[in-house]
């Protein structure tokens, strides 16, 4: 879950004990823990009754921040009841070195995690112990899960908190994955990390077939230019591997012509649009017209080709990868670099992912959750993690100590996100509407049928279940 860089490419000596103590001594000794309460209260309303004006009373329920007395730090007492998707967070080795940094601060705040072991248990687990009255305090997770678990009441909603904190309102500009923990216009998660998109290329090969490196600034143009020129079909040579399982791979064709997966209240898959027509007309050329990317259908295993073996010019990959082949286990025998996305008719936008924590709506200790947040989020954790060599949830952290500690060339791609990253639309049709999306585009990619007609195709099919779908969750429209 947490990816640590090797320390002796680019960590400069920095320890872990050291960077323990650092949060020991500037991290606050007081903290104000806000509870979210609901009551009641009588508002006056003016109606009109029969052409006259009549005053009449309204009993309604709003929710109240409450902030009790200001109690330190070490006083604070408890237990954090974390469930993590895969395995406890809190035991793994980088996960013991946070809870001790935590602990450090808040030792009365015990931090005890449970590893559901994947995505199905996940759910299964977290919707049991609400279901049995013991919603978990914290929930570590995939943004993804959110789609899955955030019409079944799991999550508490957490704008109050955000509202009353002196730390959320600082940071959010220099978190573009913020949005992934949004889910029917509700924030149910703050994220734990980042995790960019990136296009890594194989300089060797470029060299050797004598084509320019992609510059920061490249475009479809340049990519389909690019990929004429270094791709040997004959020999298994191509520009790269599009992804077309996912709406991950397909959001940045979509956004950087301009368009949206779904509409703004998540009602409307944007299959029929025209941004997004055109944007599956690219992709769907690179197969057909142009062939520079292997055939569909292609067992690549068989053929020999990954950017591991040095037949793919690029690939499309994130920030995840650079713990490894920055690392001690490096699998790319060449030498590499990387730009971010490419520029398309509209924009150069690509995505920023990231794991996230939620809090359990009506847990028992959600008000420590919530220290635990604001504390991971925090000036001081932020900079011992990027210090740590992890890309970091807060741009303005990674960018002043994580991003000097990575080699130069890299740094104009991972800048250039800064500005042009952004979350991925985890609207509740997610997984609805992607599959017919890629159900419809397989032939397409097969120069079977058009890509206009594989997109209205999935439109048909995907819009009237998404609005039975929202319907059923009682979305607003």
């Amino acid at each position: 879950m947490f990816k640590s860089l090797s320390r002796r490419e680019f960590l400069r000596g920095v320890a872990a004990a050291s960077a323990a103590g650092v949060l020991g001594a500037c991290a606050p000794k007081i903290v104000e823990v806000e509870k979210v309460v609901k009551e009641t209260v009588v508002v006056k309303e003016t109606i009109i009754v029969e052409g006259e004006e009549k005053v009449v009373e309204k009993v309604v329920e709003v929710e109240k921040v409450v902030t009790p007395t200001a109690v330190p730090a070490a006083q604070l007492k408890g237990e954090v009841i974390t469930v993590w998707k895969d395995n406890d967070g809190w035991t793994s080795p980088v996960g013991l070195q946070k809870a001790k940094m935590f602990n450090e601060l808040y030792p009365g705040i015990e931090l005890v995690g449970i590893g559901a072991g994947g995505d199905y248990p996940f759910v299964q687990k977290v919707t049991t112990m609400v279901a049995g009255g013991t919603p978990p305090d914290l929930l570590g997770h995939t943004a993804g899960r959110i789609s899955a678990l955030g019409g079944k009441g799991v999550f508490e909603r957490l704008e109050p908190r955000v509202e009353v904190s002196s730390l959320m309102p600082r940071i959010k500009e220099h978190m573009p994955q913020w949005g992934e923990g949004i889910f029917m216009g509700k924030l149910v998660g703050l994220a734990q990390d980042q995790n960019i998109s990136l296009w890594f290329y194989n300089k060797d090969l470029f060299d050797q077939v004598g084509v320019d490196h992609p510059s920061i600034d490249w475009t479809w143009d340049d990519m389909v230019e690019i990929g004429l020129k270094v791709t040997d079909a004959d020999n298994n040579q191509f520009l790269f591997e599009p992804g077309t399982h996912s709406f991950q791979d397909a959001s940045m064709w979509f956004w950087q012509a301009g368009g949206t997966l779904f509409s703004e209240n998540g009602w409307h898959t944007d299959f029929d649009k025209e941004p997004n027509i055109l944007s599956m007309e690219f992709l769907t050329d690179l197969f057909v017209k142009h062939q520079v990317v292997p055939a569909k259908g292609a067992q690549l295993g068989e053929i020999g080709v990954s950017f591991a073996t040095g037949k793919l010019a690029m690939t499309s990959n994130s920030t995840g990868a650079l713990a490894q082949q920055l690392g001690d286990k490096a699998t790319w025998d060449f030498d590499w670099s990387a730009v971010f996305a490419p520029t398309g008719p509209v924009s150069g936008d690509g995505f920023a992912k990231c794991n996230v924590f939620s809090i359990g709506q009506g847990a028992k200790n959600a008000e420590l959750a919530w220290v635990l947040m604001e504390w991971w989020l925090g000036d001081d954790a932020q900079t011992a993690f990027a210090e740590m060599g992890e890309v970091v949830a807060r741009n303005d952290i990674f960018k002043a100590v994580g991003l000097p500690n990575l080699p130069a060339h890299l740094h104009p791609a991972l800048e250039r996100s800064f500005e042009k990253g952004r979350a991925l639309e985890r609207e509740p049709g997610w997984s609805l509407c992607q599959k017919y999306w890629k159900d419809e585009l397989d032939p397409a990619y097969l120069g079977q049928i058009s890509a206009r007609e594989a997109m209205m195709n999935a439109f048909a099919k995907a819009q009237p279940e998404l609005e039975t779908y929202m319907e059923e969750l009682g979305a607003p429209r």
